[in-house]
């Protein structure tokens, strides 16, 4: 059974990570955000990366942890 994020990379770009680590279109349909502002995101060191050569990878634990961190509680 697909994990709920899972299915909304499949959902977003009909993209879905071939190993644990994503690239920047995959980690943008995690998001559900751009490339470019996950690139910007990485570029800033406001999302942790994992670099595989000259590769820039992210795990979706990273992401998870990035999520969180930017959650607002509810006003009401």
């Amino acid at each position: 059974m697909e994990s709920r994020n899972d299915q909304l990379i499949t959902i977003h770009r009909g993209l879905k990570p071939s190993s644990g680590l994503m690239n920047y279109a995959e980690a943008a349909a995690y998001l559900g955000t751009s490339e470019r502002h996950v690139r910007s995101l990485w570029q800033e060191r406001r999302l942790t990366a994992v670099k595989v050569g000259r590769h820039v990878r992210f795990a979706s634990s990273d992401l998870d942890v990035f999520i969180d961190r930017h959650r607002r509680p509810s006003l009401r």
